[in-house]
C-alpha cells in the first residue's frame, strides 16, 4: 500500500518566492498549500492536516517569528515541523527563529538538492514521530479496552490480541492464539456463520459488521459475545479489527425479560378482570381474553383497531368516550368508577373501572390503559346484606323485650338475665354495626349473616362458654402463670369427673409418667381446665368401659431451672368415634354434633376452648378416631411449662 503524499504549507508574502518553491516541490510529488501572510497561514492550519510548514521570517504585519510562536502555543498543531525560509545569512536571525520553535532553516536563494534533502528529512522524521505516537495510542486503547480485541489478516489468522481476550478464552500467553485461525476459537456450530460474515466484510471493507456468536476457550469454556468487524491498517496492510463484547449479562437480562413477558401473558390470559389499552383515538390496542369473552369475540386480536361503538349501545359508548377524552385532556385518572355495562348476550353487569393515561418511555402520552372488575355479585350481595341487617335489628328488639318480661323473677335471676340481656343486646348491636362496614359481600359472607340470624335464640344458653371462649381468643399470653403442683392438678381434674363417670357405670384409668416433675411453672388453671373438659367430653360420649387419661413427659430435660418443657396428655373414650369428614372442623366453635349423636349439655364450644388454652401455652391439640363403634376417640394435647 503506497503512503499518502506529504502535505506542505508554504507561507511567504513574496509571490515570486511562493511560486518558485511550488515549482520545485511539485516535481517531488508533494501536496502544496500556499499562504501569503501570517493570519492566512493560521487559518489554513485549521482547515487541513499539514505535515510540514515552510515559513518566511520577514513578512509585513504578523512576521514569521509571531506565526511560529502561535503555532507552538496551539496544542492541535504544535507538533508540526517548521522550516524557516530566510534571505538573511546571519547567525542571530536563524537563532531567533529556532528559539521561537522552528525545527530547521534554509536560506535564499535555494539550492534544489539541499531543499529536497531538508524537506525529505524533516517530513520523514515527522511522519515517523506521528506513526510512533499513533501506534502508542492504539496500543494503549487496545490493551486497556474492557472488551476482547484482536487483529486478523485477510485469511482470518490472528496477528495481535489484548489481555482481555486472553481472559475470555482462558489462556495465559498470546503465543497460544496468535498465528492461529480465529475460526478455531469459535464453537463448531458457529464457525460457518463466522466465515460467511468475514467473506461479506471483505466484499465491502468500509462497512462495520455486527453479529452474535459463541467464543470457545480452553477447558471447554464457552462464552456468548457480540462480534464487531472493522477495517484497520496494521503493519502497512489492510486488516480486520475484531472487537468481542461479553454479552452474558445481556443474554441473562434478555432471558429474564422473555420470562417476564411469558409470565405477563400467562397472567393476562388467566386474569379474570377486564384489561385493555386504547390509542388517542379510543381504538383498542389490546384486550385480554376475559374482555374478549365479554365482547363475544373468539380472540383478543379481533378487537384491535375497533372502538366501544363496536361492542356497546351507542349511549354507553358516547359516555365512555366522553370520560376518556376528559382523562386525556386533564391527565387525571378515573378511579373505582362504577359503570353499567352490557355483554354480548344482552346481560347487564356492574363494573368497577380504573382508567389512567398511558405514556411511552419518553413520557409522551400515547393512549389509555384500563382495568374493569365485574362487581355484579357484590352489588346484589349488598342488597341482601341490608335485608339481613333489618332482620338482625328485629332480633335485637326481641331480646330487649325478653329482658323486660322477667321483671317478676327474683333479684338473682333478674340480675343474671339483665346482664345476659345486656351482653346479647351489645353483641347484636356490634354485629349490626360490623355489617354496615361491609361495602361488598360474597356468598360465604351472606350465608354467615343468615346463620347469625338463625342462631340468635341460642345465644342465651351459650353465654358462659361464649364469654370464656371470647376471652381466650382475645388473650395474647396465658391467663395466669404460677408455680403449682402438677400432680395435684392432674388428680383434681380426675376427681371432678369421677362422680359423673361412676353414675354412668364408667371407670377412669389414670396413667402417669414417673418422670413427671411434682411442680411446674405455667398456666396451671388452663391445663386443669383442658383435662376436665376432655374427660367430661369422654364421659358424655361413652356408655361403657374405661375412660383413660395418660400424662407423660416429652423428650426434654427439666433439670435446669426455668427451662421450657412440654407435657403430653391423652384422653381416650369408648364412644361411637368421629367421622373423618368431621375431623377438619373438630376444634372450631359450634361444631356439633361430631359423633353422629347430640351430646347433652355440649355447648359446641368446649373443644374450641381447649384449643385456645393449649395454643396460648405454646402447645397444640389433635384427635385420633377410626369412627368404629366401641373403639372411640383419643384426644391428644401438648402443654408448655417451665421447670419450677
Amino acid at each position: 500500500m503506497l503512503p499518502e503524499p506529504v502535505t506542505i504549507l508554504i507561507v511567504d508574502d513574496d509571490r515570486g518566492g511562493r511560486e518558485a518553491l511550488e515549482a520545485l516541490l511539485l516535481t517531488q510529488g508533494y501536496n502544496l498549500i500556499l499562504a501569503s501572510n501570517g493570519p492566512e497561514a493560521l487559518q489554513k492550519l485549521e482547515e487541513a492536516p499539514i505535515d510540514l510548514i515552510m515559513l518566511d521570517l520577514m513578512m509585513p504585519g504578523m512576521d514569521g517569528y509571531e506565526v511560529c510562536r502561535r503555532i507552538r502555543n496551539n496544542p492541535a498543531v504544535a507538533d508540526i515541523p517548521i522550516l524557516i525560509l530566510t534571505a538573511m545569512n546571519d547567525f542571530r536571525s536563524r537563532l531567533a527563529g529556532i528559539e521561537v520553535g522552528a525545527d530547521d532553516y534554509i536560506t535564499k536563494p535555494y539550492d534544489s538538492m539541499e531543499l529536497f534533502a531538508r524537506v525529505r528529512t524533516v517530513s520523514r522524521l515527522n511522519r515517523y514521530r506521528r506513526l510512533v505516537s499513533e501506534r502508542l495510542k492504539f496500543q494503549q486503547l487496545f490493551e486497556l479496552s474492557p472488551n476482547g480485541q484482536l487483529v486478523i489478516d485477510s485469511n482470518g489468522v490472528v496477528q495481535l490480541i489484548n489481555k482481555k481476550l486472553l481472559q475470555m478464552v482462558n489462556i495465559g500467553a498470546p503465543d497460544e492464539i496468535v498465528g492461529s485461525a480465529l475460526a478455531g476459537w469459535i464453537t463448531p456450530d458457529r464457525q460457518a456463520e463466522f466465515k460467511t460474515q468475514l467473506d461479506n466484510f471483505w466484499k465491502d471493507p468500509e462497512t462495520i459488521c455486527h453479529h452474535e456468536t459463541w467464543l470457545a476457550g480452553k477447558n471447554k469454556m464457552i462464552q456468548p459475545v457480540e462480534m464487531v468487524l472493522g477495517q484497520i491498517e496494521f503493519n502497512n496492510n489492510i486488516m480486520v479489527q475484531v472487537i468481542l463484547i461479553d454479552i452474558r449479562e445481556r443474554m441473562q437480562l434478555s432471558g429474564a425479560l422473555a420470562k417476564e413477558r411469558t409470565l405477563l401473558k400467562a397472567l393476562m390470559d388467566t386474569f379474570p378482570d377486564f384489561v385493555f389499552c386504547k390509542d388517542l383515538d379510543a381504538r383498542f390496542l389490546m384486550v385480554n381474553p376475559a374482555l374478549a369473552q365479554f365482547f363475544g369475540i373468539s380472540s383478543p386480536e379481533e378487537a384491535i383497531g375497533k372502538t366501544d361503538f363496536d361492542y356497546y349501545p351507542k349511549e354507553l359508548a358516547v359516555r365512555y368516550l366522553s370520560d376518556e377524552q376528559h382523562l386525556l385532556n386533564t391527565g387525571r385518572p378515573i378511579l373505582d368508577q362504577e359503570e353499567a355495562m352490557v355483554d354480548s348476550k344482552g346481560v347487564w353487569h356492574w363494573v368497577s373501572t380504573l382508567k389512567a393515561p398511558l405514556h411511552n418511555r419518553s413520557g409522551e402520552l400515547i393512549g389509555i390503559i384500563g382495568i374493569g372488575r365485574d362487581i355484579t355479585r357484590q352489588k346484589n350481595a349488598t342488597i341482601e346484606l341490608n335485608d339481613v341487617q333489618i332482620e338482625l335489628e328485629a332480633s335485637r328488639r326481641k331480646i330487649a323485650e325478653l329482658k323486660q318480661s322477667v321483671s317478676d323473677l327474683d333479684r338473682e335471676r333478674i340480675d343474671y338475665l339483665s346482664y345476659l340481656g345486656n351482653e346479647l343486646d351489645r353483641l347484636g348491636k356490634e354485629i349490626i354495626e360490623g355489617l354496615r362496614f361491609l361495602d361488598q359481600a360474597n356468598e360465604a359472607q351472606h350465608t354467615s349473616a343468615l346463620l347469625v340470624q338463625q342462631t340468635a335464640m341460642q345465644l342465651a344458653s351459650l353465654a358462659q362458654d361464649i364469654v370464656t371462649y371470647s376471652t381466650l381468643v382475645k388473650q395474647a399470653t396465658p391467663i395466669e402463670t404460677t408455680r403449682f403442683s402438677l400432680l395435684n392438678c392432674i388428680h383434681s381434674a380426675e376427681q371432678q369427673v369421677r362422680e359423673r363417670a361412676l353414675q354412668k357405670g364408667l371407670s377412669i384409668g389414670l396413667s402417669l409418667d414417673p418422670e413427671l416433675p411434682e411442680f411446674a411453672s405455667g398456666d396451671g388453671k388452663g391445663f386443669g381446665q383442658v383435662l376436665v373438659r376432655l374427660l367430661d367430653n369422654a364421659v358424655r360420649s361413652s356408655e361403657s368401659g374405661v375412660v383413660s387419661l395418660r400424662v407423660e413427659m416429652e423428650n426434654y430435660s427439666v433439670s435446669v431451672p426455668n427451662e421450657a418443657f412440654y407435657i403430653h396428655a391423652s384422653v381416650s373414650d369408648t364412644g361411637p368415634g368421629i367421622a373423618k369428614e368431621s375431623m377438619v372442623n373438630l376444634f372450631k366453635p359450634f361444631q356439633m354434633p361430631v359423633r353422629g349423636v347430640i351430646i347433652n349439655g355440649d355447648s359446641g364450644l368446649s373443644l374450641a376452648i381447649c384449643k385456645q388454652l393449649v395454643e396460648l401455652s405454646g402447645g397444640r391439640i389433635w384427635a385420633e378416631s377410626n369412627a368404629i363403634p366401641g373403639v372411640g376417640c383419643t384426644f391428644h394435647f401438648n402443654f408448655r411449662f417451665q421447670a419450677a
